[in-house]
């Protein structure tokens, strides 16, 4: 076990924040063909990162503007991002014209209050004009379950005892198609759920919401009527709150892989291979700075904080910390720390 007693410092993009940092490619004085730094590099090569991504889809009774951590769906938070078109966000961690490391946030289809968003990595390579994009399979940064059944252990449905679903404070009237009417509002449900029978049988997925009704995907096990429905445990974005470490990594053979936590989640082979250099343009963190729209920039907006980024000339598998990381001096080509102690005086 491993603790730490000071806080993590950070360089921090709030939520509704509109920012980025500019690594430029120069004034032209300086060309690739010197052998100059990043540009100057052909290879191998991996870039790490140590970020804590903030919660873009957040729950519709956070007030007004939210929080820094949250993008709220009220007044100013719509007004940043409209709640249907945050399934489209792709947050940029890193972007030239020839790579890009990108969360890709929540989404079942549509994006739905009371449910905290989750991220999937995916990493862009161009060689010779041809792009190859691979993308983790599976959310690799996700809420965590919210589990109060000790308070009303009666209120749960259980799996080998563990709870699976909560009662809600809903019966069924009647089932119609798809459509599951309800004794009251249906506010309290959420789009993507699963929902369950008393007896612990998959209803199934919730696919949208009626006033008094609840739109399912398809029905699996029909709910009897009068009886209580049951959904999927809340869910709360504990991520905000911790570093989270990730690396892609580029070998000349064209192998592509993405690591989450040291462990390598997808890998990918490029269509092309061989050397990889940086595009003659500038690099950005943050966001997609040079995209051609202010619709494409704001949903390219990376809400959350960077803690130390690295970029070394070598393709690696094996990574020696996920707390800090600790490039060679002699393969390095860039390192930044955000975690310098405030100076005092």
């Amino acid at each position: 076990m491993q603790i730490y007693s000071k806080d993590r410092k950070s360089l921090q993009f709030p939520a509704m924040c509109d920012g980025y940092v500019k690594i430029p490619f120069g004034d032209g004085s300086v060309t690739p063909a010197q052998g100059i730094g990043l540009w100057g590099h052909k290879g191998e090569i991996t870039t790490e990162f140590i970020i804590t991504p903030y919660e873009v889809n957040n729950n519709s009774i956070t007030p007004y503007s939210g929080s820094q951590k949250s993008l709220s769906q009220a007044t100013k938070g719509v007004a940043y991002i409209p709640a249907a078109d945050r399934d489209l966000l792709e947050m940029t961690l890193l972007y030239n014209a020839n790579m890009s490391v990108r969360l890709e946030g929540f989404t079942t289809g549509s994006v739905s209050p009371n449910t905290p968003s989750k991220y999937k990595i995916s990493f862009s390579i161009t060689i010779s004009g041809s792009t190859t994009t691979i993308t983790t399979t599976d959310y690799v940064i996700l809420p965590q379950t919210k589990d109060e059944s000790s308070i009303n252990p009666t209120d749960y449905l259980y799996i080998n005892h563990k709870p699976l679903a909560k009662k809600s404070s809903r019966t069924v009237s009647s089932v119609s198609s798809n459509t599951i009417n309800l004794s009251g509002s249906s506010a309290e449900f959420v789009v993507g759920d699963n929902l369950y029978t008393n007896t612990g049988l998959l209803i199934g997925q919730i696919g949208g919401l009626g006033s008094n009704a609840l739109i399912m995907v398809s029905i699996t096990n029909a709910p009897s009527n009068s009886t209580y429905l049951y959904a999927d445990l809340p869910k709360e974005p504990t991520y905000v709150d911790v570093p989270h470490h990730i690396a892609v990594s580029y070998q000349n053979s064209g192998l592509m892989s993405i690591f989450y936590n040291g462990r390598e989640v997808v890998k990918g082979q490029h269509s092309v291979g061989g050397d990889f250099s940086f595009a003659n343009s500038d690099i950005y963190l943050g966001q997609e700075a040079s995209a051609g729209n202010y619709t494409a920039r704001r949903r390219s907006q990376f809400m959350g904080e960077y803690h130390e980024i690295s970029i070394t000339k070598n393709a690696r598998n094996k990574f020696r910390s996920m707390n800090s990381l600790i490039p060679q001096f002699k393969n390095t080509l860039l390192y930044m720390d955000f975690e310098e102690e405030n100076l005092d005086g």
